[in-house]
């Protein structure tokens, strides 16, 4: 089934789409509604859909209000009464423009050009996962500690972080371990599956996280089942997409 989010301020109007939905696609289900900026961000911050379908002017604002806080990772079909957005909109995952008043036939495009996109993109994460099931990722790495070197299982680091202008692992036994290498080629050696690059100074292992905490600016902070010294902050361009991947792992 098809999730759908309506970010739509004329009752009128929501009326008349979700009608039209319903004949068009009765498969698809419309998860939720927002009319005003703040319920939008809220409905976004969730996670659980495939497609918005936005009004561009919203009661206190306009959607592009929401999507500069909270960049979508999910397509948009863009509704509005006026051409001067065009541009803009597919610069935010737009992948649809319909102006109003919206007839049958252009929803119906509008519909089929996503299920065209969501096939190519079914074929393209095939592949991928493919490629990640058949790729060999990084089981060690080495930590030079004085004169001696020190073996860091992958499975047993429960982060990555930096500090200080250093990098460190930090194991489930509350070791760290100073690493001689960035936070983007570690990345680039780890399984996507097992760990998350949460902002710009840490990865986490998913097997680490033990509770989230929404935090403000829409963030989230994670206890992990080993303490770290520093606040875990999940930042605020990452939490859509970290909650979507810790749901499906």
């Amino acid at each position: 089934m098809t999730d759908i989010l309506i970010f739509e301020d004329e009752p009128a109007a929501l009326q008349r789409l979700t009608r039209m939905i319903k004949e068009i696609r009765p498969q698809y289900n419309i998860s939720a509604t927002a009319d005003n900026i703040e319920d939008a961000l809220e409905l976004l911050s969730g996670g659980n859909f495939d497609l918005i379908l936005s009004d561009i002017e919203l009661s206190d604002g306009t959607c592009f209000d929401v999507f500069e806080k909270q960049q979508p990772i999910k397509p948009i079909v863009y509704i509005t009464a006026y051409n001067d957005y065009a541009i803009k909109a597919f610069n935010y995952n737009g992948i649809h423009y319909l102006m109003k008043p919206i007839n049958y036939e252009d929803l119906t495009k509008a519909f089929v050009k996503f299920e065209h996109n969501q096939l190519k993109l079914s074929d393209i994460n095939s592949l991928k996962s493919f490629s990640e099931e058949n790729k060999e990722y990084q089981k060690r790495f080495i930590s030079k500690i004085r004169n001696r070197y020190k073996v860091v299982d992958v499975d047993n680091a429960m982060l990555f972080y930096t500090t200080t202008g250093l990098v460190y692992a930090k194991t489930f036994e509350n070791q760290n371990y100073v690493l001689d290498d960035t936070l983007e080629k570690i990345m680039s050696k780890l399984n996507p599956s097992v760990f998350f690059r949460i902002n710009r100074q840490m990865i986490v292992n998913i097997d680490a996280v033990e509770d989230m905490y929404a935090y403000s600016s829409n963030r989230l902070k994670l206890k992990l089942k080993t303490p770290h010294d520093e606040d875990v902050i999940v930042s605020k361009d990452k939490t859509s997409e970290f909650k979507t991947w810790i749901a499906s792992h």
